[in-house]
């Protein structure tokens, strides 16, 4: 009886010292993706498995930001990935495939397509946002920007105009720009002068 209240002990002791690190295990890339490397109107296939052969569930646009991450399989982890040569990343590349969540559709995608991305802005964050970017390319702070109403174009893309006041040079227009997916384009001048 002795004997078997140990064994159990020490398998205990043992999944706990050696299974635990799995569940604190770093997730395998960042959280989201940008597509990369399709060429410009063709379109990146969402497929119902991590294969060429599966069906194609869906597509998303060559330029897409924001693929939300769900877990990459095949290849090595994105910590092995980081320290690869280019080279080697090309040979390693083809065997990766991700999982991602995008416009509300979940389906795998080949890996070497993406290339590490950030989360969409927020709504409510949008003016706040283009504020800290006109400052940093206008060289100021951004209590000297001010931002107007956020616009939505006829193809879901959001902008938001706006003035920095750059002291001895005037009063420059801008106009912050964001795709539908409220990533963050650029920062276009407005002004006749180009700043």
């Amino acid at each position: 009886m002795r004997s078997s209240a140990h064994r159990v002990i020490l398998t205990t002791v043992l999944l706990l010292t050696f299974g635990a690190p799995a569940a604190y295990a770093e997730a395998d890339g960042p959280d989201f993706w940008v597509v990369t490397g399709v060429k410009r109107g063709d379109d990146l296939r969402l497929r119902a498995k991590p294969s060429v052969e599966a069906r194609v569930v869906g597509s998303i646009p060559y330029n897409a930001r924001g693929l939300k991450n769900l877990g990459c399989r095949g290849g090595p982890s994105f910590a092995e990935w980081n320290k690869m040569t280019p080279a080697e990343r090309k040979d390693a590349s083809k065997a990766r495939w991700c999982q991602i969540e995008y416009e509300r559709r979940h389906g795998w995608v080949a890996g070497h397509l993406l290339k590490e991305g950030r989360a969409p802005i927020s709504r409510g964050n949008m003016p706040a946002y283009c504020r800290g970017e006109v400052a940093g390319k206008y060289g100021t702070r951004p209590r000297y920007v001010k931002t107007g109403k956020m616009v939505k174009a006829k193809n879901g893309d959001l902008s938001i105009s706006g003035t920095v006041d750059k002291g001895n040079e005037g009063i420059k227009k801008f106009k912050c720009r964001f795709d539908k997916h409220r990533n963050f384009i650029d920062v276009m001048a407005m002004t006749s002068d180009g700043e």
